[in-house]
């Protein structure tokens, strides 16, 4: 990381930090020195707090970055960098990226900048700037280059996401061999595993490296959603149902928006026909003091399932209208679509619920992997099956385009459904 130190008993420190950011084994403010704090150290701390996207540590960040200024010794790429977490805390995405890119250019081997670039990328959507930005920095990178095992990871994911698989698990590979405990390179395997409709081979992958990934404080129980996610698709669900009480509701932080995957893999359940009525009261329990002017509206959808869910029909509307008119410009009509959607969906309207969500599924991506992105796409199959006239075709199920392309138990379950629909409609 090009930064200038004053002093030297910091260069411990501030690298522990930094592989505590990257690797997601820690919260860099832990190892930090809190009471004479370097201009490098705030910057890792900053960048930690903004890529959570959560409201109050955007805020922190925010403070921290006011207390910044008084700093003398800022370089021109300290300069770049704090602008562009001043413009990402104050939602400026496009300008944020900007300055980041800016940095890049001129210090490639800056893997501070490359993640927080990338992490931007991954919330905003922009999957092919994913693979540019690598692009721009990735022959600056070589076996001698400190850290080669996190940029190697964040390039396997770039991959992963548009599409090249083979190339993506190359690259994952290679970062596990440098550090087998690189969570990571570890989410991207499990990626390439669900990308390629490998959902038991995965889940084996999974338990022969649990302990390598299983007490890590970030990743853990997104970690934990991949396995669910394997294990849904194979319709083991008693052993779904063991890992959502046991490993996703047992937070790291009770204080953290750590119930985006209990929401998300809830709501497959309930997509199946699954009656957890209790479950989702216990789950809107953590949602339940979520704002409306909350920052990101990848973690809006996932509230308002939850809203609906528990039959909070006016909350839900209330938050989705916060979230659409806050969200970027170039992301709204998508936005809106998706949140519409899924409210029609579950009042049982299914036929303007498929429209809505179709068009979202077609829109600017909002955010998310693709394979979170999949809600969509299950919850539109779910509504092709309910639909009064006349049954779809296997085709039609297919033709969605990703989270039914594979033969699974889970696709020949949504099958019996229509099946069964079909019935009882005729």
């Amino acid at each position: 990381m090009p930064q200038t130190v004053w002093d030297r008993n910091d260069l411990p420190v501030l690298e522990q930090a930094l592989v505590g950011l990257l690797g997601m084994e820690y919260v860099p403010e832990d190892v930090l020195n809190s009471e004479r704090p370097s201009l490098a150290s705030l910057e890792i701390l900053c960048v930690d707090l903004v890529t959570t996207m959560e409201q109050a540590k955007i805020l922190r960040a925010r403070e921290w970055l006011r207390s910044m200024k008084e700093f003398a010794e800022q370089s021109e790429r300290d300069q770049l960098l704090l602008r562009a977490l001043e413009h990402w805390t104050n939602r400026r995405f496009e300008e944020s990226h900007r300055n980041l890119r800016q940095v890049l250019n001129r210090y490639p081997q800056d893997i501070l900048a490359v993640w927080a670039c990338h992490m931007l990328e991954f919330y905003m959507g922009w999957i092919s700037q994913m693979l540019t930005t690598m692009q721009l920095v990735r022959d600056a990178w070589n076996a001698q280059t400190p850290l080669l095992t996190y940029f190697k990871a964040i390039d396997a994911f770039s991959l992963e996401e548009n599409g090249n698989f083979e190339q993506a698990l190359t690259s994952a590979n290679l970062a596990l061999t440098l550090n087998a405990r690189n969570v990571y390179a570890i989410h991207v395997v499990c990626h390439y595993y669900y990308e390629t409709g490998q959902f038991y081979e995965g889940s084996r992958w999974m338990e022969a490296h649990r302990s390598e990934w299983c007490d890590n404080s970030s990743m853990r129980i997104h970690i934990w959603w991949h396995y669910a996610i394997f294990r849904l698709y194979l319709m083991d669900i008693a052993q779904v149902y063991e890992i959502y009480d046991q490993e996703l509701r047992r937070k790291s932080d009770p204080n953290s928006l750590e119930d985006l995957d209990a929401a998300s893999l809830l709501w497959r359940l309930h997509l199946l026909g699954y009656d957890d009525s209790s479950r989702w009261m216990e789950l809107y329990q953590s949602w339940k003091h979520y704002g409306l002017e909350e920052f990101y509206w990848f973690n809006d959808l996932h509230a308002l399932i939850v809203l609906l869910a528990n039959g909070y029909g006016d909350k839900a509307a209330a938050l989705a209208q916060h979230s659409i008119t806050r969200s970027e410009p170039g992301s709204q009509e998508t936005l809106r679509h998706a949140l519409r959607g899924f409210a029609f969906f579950e009042a049982g309207e299914c036929q303007w619920g498929l429209e809505d969500l179709w068009h979202a599924m077609q829109g600017t991506p909002f955010g998310g992997s693709n394979a979170q992105r999949d809600i969509l796409e299950l919850t539109v199959a779910v509504a092709i099956t309910r639909l009064p006239n006349g049954p779809p075709t296997l085709d039609s199920l297919i033709d969605l385009g990703r989270s039914l392309k594979y033969e699974t138990p889970l696709r020949n379950q949504l099958l019996s459904q229509m099946r069964l629909g079909v019935r009882e409609n005729g």
